[in-house]
């Protein structure tokens, strides 16, 4: 090879070289990494069980509940059901949160009743007797999908789902309004909270009874709305007032509720009481509501006025 040959065939190599070295280094750009795939399938629960019975006469009762679950890339992340009782009216809900990021299979266990610990929701100890069932079952992954199983799903999937509660202690009655009054007829959004920047409050007494059955759980939490009159009820068109208790076992119970304006986007004019929801401790509900939002209340029999006015 004489010296033209000699540098022909360097040139060359350095050309193949080049190429090569960006013929892998385009591998190496267009390779997937799992870090790169698209997670958009929600997780799907494979297995599910439900073992035991409750008696809330006695200690420490539990009822235990195995699923097994599957993603494909993400992981499975948390994990909710739901039970209803008997009646349907009340219901109890256990979930978990597992973080299990990148794995494609997952058992989970869950427990219900007295006590239960990790992973667990205590029953009320007024729950219904009788057999509870599976009302929703809910997945999630670490992408943000969820998956969505009501009793149709459920039973295709074939799952018994089941338990059973032993308790002579029930409150199968819900709540029931026996009188209100509005403490803040008119109300001006220029005045404000003193101390703050706030507007005054809206303000109003219920006084509330709720009688249960063997066992009496107690008013929990009630929300009113009142709508400005002749609008549709839109944001700016509301006022909502809400009260909540861990208060248990009072039969009577006179409760203050109280709602912020919006100082910014709040319209003036008179407001009307449109609805209200009453719930005890024991998940029995009673919901009122005036004939414009569905409902039958003529709310005047239980308040001597039913309107707050905005003023500027």
């Amino acid at each position: 090879m004489n010296v033209a040959d000699t540098v022909r065939a360097a040139l060359l190599g350095a050309l193949w070289g080049s190429v090569g070295a960006a013929w892998a280094a385009g591998l190496q750009v267009a390779r997937v990494t799992p870090s790169s795939v698209v997670d958009a399938t929600p997780p799907a629960v494979t297995q599910l069980s439900v073992t035991g019975r409750l008696d809330l006469d006695q200690p420490l009762q539990q009822v235990r509940i195995k699923l097994s679950a599957q993603d494909d890339v993400s992981g499975l992340q948390g994990v909710w059901l739901s039970f209803k009782s008997p009646s349907g009216v009340s219901q109890v809900r256990v979930q978990a949160d597992v973080a299990a990021q990148g794995l494609v299979a997952r058992d989970v266990a869950l427990s219900l009743g007295m006590g239960s610990g990790q992973n667990g929701q205590s029953v009320m100890p007024w729950a219904q007797a009788g057999r509870w069932s599976l009302a929703e079952l809910t997945v999630h992954d670490m992408a943000g999908n969820t998956r969505v199983y009501g009793p149709a799903e459920i039973a295709a999937a074939g799952w018994d789902a089941q338990f059973s509660v032993v308790n002579p202690h029930v409150d199968l009655r819900p709540p029931v309004l026996d009188r209100g009054e509005i403490l803040t007829p008119v109300l001006s959004l220029a005045d404000r909270i003193p101390g703050t920047t706030l507007p005054p409050l809206v303000r109003v007494r219920l006084d509330v009874s709720d009688q249960g059955n063997t066992a009496l759980s107690g008013l929990q939490q009630a929300t009113l709305q009142l709508c400005r009159v002749g609008s549709a009820c839109a944001t700016n068109d509301t006022l909502e007032l809400r009260y909540q208790s861990s208060v248990t076992g009072q039969g009577r119970s006179s409760v203050l509720m109280s709602g912020l304006m919006d100082p910014v986007s709040q319209r003036l004019g008179d407001y009307a009481i449109s609805s209200l929801t009453l719930y005890d401790h024991a998940g029995n509900s009673t919901w009122m509501a005036t004939k414009a939002q569905g409902g039958k209340t003529n709310f005047l029999k239980f308040f001597p006025s039913v309107t707050v006015t905005i003023l500027p």
